[in-house]
C-alpha cells in the first residue's frame, strides 16, 4: 500500500498541456509498462487520465474521468492512494476525493518499476515535464485515510524534496527503489 503526494502549482499553462506530478513507470500503452504514474492531460479535456496504476499484465486503475483544471494559478495539493489489500485507488484533489476504483486483479501485484526508478516532474523518457512550482512532494508506505488526506494542507510539509523548473529544465527528481 502507499499514497503520492505533491503539492505544486501549475500556472496557467503548461508544457503540451500536459504533465507528471510522479512517474515510476515506463513509457507504454496502459496495461503493458509496470508501476505508478500521477499526471494531468489537458488535450481537449481536463482530466488525470495520465494518473494510472498498472501491473504490466493488462490490469490497470486510470483516472480518466475525474475532470478538474488545475491550471488557475493557484497552489493545489493531489493525493494517490492505493490498497494493495483490496485493490482501491482512490485520487484526492485539495483534500476531496475526486474519484475511486478498485480493481481486484491488482490486489497483491507487483508495481515496482521495472528500471527501479521514480521521478517528480518528468516521464521516463524526460517528457511530459511539469513546468510549475513543486514541494513537499512526498511517499507514503501506507494509504493515508480520507481524514488524513483532508489534513494534508497546502502548508503541510513533505519528506522527499522540492524542485522548481521550466521548460528548459532537462531533469526532475529522480530517485531509486533498488
Amino acid at each position: 500500500s502507499f499514497t503520492i503526494v505533491s503539492y505544486y502549482n501549475a500556472g496557467l499553462t503548461s508544457n503540451d498541456n500536459q504533465f507528471r506530478l510522479f512517474n515510476s513507470r515506463g513509457n507504454g500503452s496502459p496495461g503493458t509498462v509496470r508501476g505508478v504514474q500521477v499526471g494531468w492531460y489537458g488535450i481537449g479535456a481536463a482530466d488525470w487520465r495520465q494518473t494510472l496504476i498498472d501491473d504490466g499484465l493488462g490490469n490497470t486503475i486510470d483516472f480518466q474521468s475525474a475532470n478538474d483544471n488545475l491550471l488557475d494559478g493557484n497552489d493545489h495539493v493531489t493525493a494517490l492512494t492505493f490498497n494493495t489489500a483490496t485493490g482501491k485507488a482512490s485520487l484526492y484533489l485539495d483534500g476531496s476525493l475526486a474519484l475511486s476504483i478498485t480493481n481486484s486483479n491488482l490486489i497483491g501485484a507487483n508495481l515496482n518499476p521495472t528500471d527501479n526508478e521514480w521521478r517528480f516532474g518528468i516521464d521516463a523518457n524526460g517528457g511530459q515535464r511539469f513546468t510549475g512550482t513543486s514541494y513537499n512532494n512526498s511517499i507514503y508506505s501506507t494509504a493515508l485515510t480520507p481524514a488524513q488526506i483532508a489534513a494534508l494542507t497546502i502548508n503541510s510539509s513533505g519528506d522527499i524534496g522540492d524542485y522548481r523548473h521550466s521548460n528548459d529544465w532537462q531533469g526532475g527528481v529522480v530517485g531509486s527503489t533498488a
